[in-house]
């Protein structure tokens, strides 16, 4: 068995790192990623390999956080995954071991989003549970005044590109300051039929809609005012909730708590670290 990392480049070991992946995680397009964006640059391979099989793989996404208004150096640790005839053998804990040792002199903290199979799991290496919340209001069900993009029309394409390029984190609580590779997956290849353009502030809405609740994921643009969604409505919905955590709420939205909708946040860190305002990690920024 060897322990190996950054080695996409390498089409054997590449090829059955992917293949685990998708066999663990078959929504999660990455061998695509690597192909169109700048994931190899920012994205880590890990795996243990026996010959050209791979038995336990992770990735670590290397990136810059703003957290309490902070800047953290930091990493997250992905498409964590053991083939099913190797489990519970320890090569998990041998991946994230190396991985925390790796990274612990350079890295104010490690993060990752694990399932209720792992919660018992990650607590032995160090890693602390925090509770997202969510934000939800009420809304007027009404024609939004955005307008839907098609990135298959190059006019859109272009105008989501440019807007992309000035984007800003919209929150200081939770945000990465550098990952626009991988919102721009997130958008071409997740939310691709989800996105509406605000011409009057510039903006793009990461937006879906389910029984009449409309959730914003993020928003890309410049800047975000902050009475932004004191009007804001949606045909057919009557309530909004955000998918991130807004600099300043409006006084109509409630604070709620995000039962792990999209997995448990658990959180390595050097110093004892404490976030006790509200706060919701963007769901462009999961690896």
């Amino acid at each position: 068995m060897n322990l190996l990392s950054r080695f996409y480049a390498d089409s054997v070991l590449s090829n059955a790192f992917f293949n685990l992946q998708e066999e663990i995680y078959p929504w999660l397009d990455l061998r695509s990623a690597l192909r169109t964006t700048r994931m190899a640059d920012f994205m880590t391979p890990f795996g243990i390999f026996h010959e050209a099989k791979a038995i336990s793989i992770l990735n670590v996404t290397e990136m810059d956080l703003i957290l309490n208004g902070r800047p953290r150096k930091a990493i997250q640790i992905g498409t964590v995954a053991t083939d099913v005839e190797y489990r519970n053998l320890g090569f998990s804990k041998q991946l994230i071991n190396h991985v925390i040792t790796e990274y612990e002199k350079t890295k104010d903290l490690v993060f990752l989003f694990g399932n209720d199979q792992v919660l018992g799991f990650y607590p032995k290496f160090g890693f602390q549970s925090f509770n997202e919340s969510k934000f939800v209001m009420a809304i007027c069900s009404d024609v939004t005044k955005l307008r839907a993009l098609k990135l298959t029309v190059e006019r859109d394409r272009d105008l989501f590109q440019s807007i992309l390029d000035i984007s800003t984190p919209i929150s200081s609580r939770f945000n990465a300051t550098d990952a626009v590779w991988l919102r721009k997956y997130y958008c071409e290849n997740v939310f691709q039929n989800h996105l509406y353009f605000d011409e009057t502030h510039r903006l793009i809405l990461v937006v879906t809609s389910q029984e009449r609740e409309v959730t914003v994921h993020d928003v890309l643009g410049a800047k975000l005012p902050l009475s932004y969604f004191e009007d804001f409505c949606w045909e057919g919905c009557e309530t909004l909730k955000l998918n991130f955590t807004p600099d300043c709420l409006a006084s109509d939205f409630q604070v709620q708590q995000n039962q792990c909708e999209d997995g448990q946040l658990m959180i390595y860190s050097k110093e004892k670290l404490q976030i006790t305002a509200p706060f919701k990690v963007p769901t462009l920024i999961h690896t």
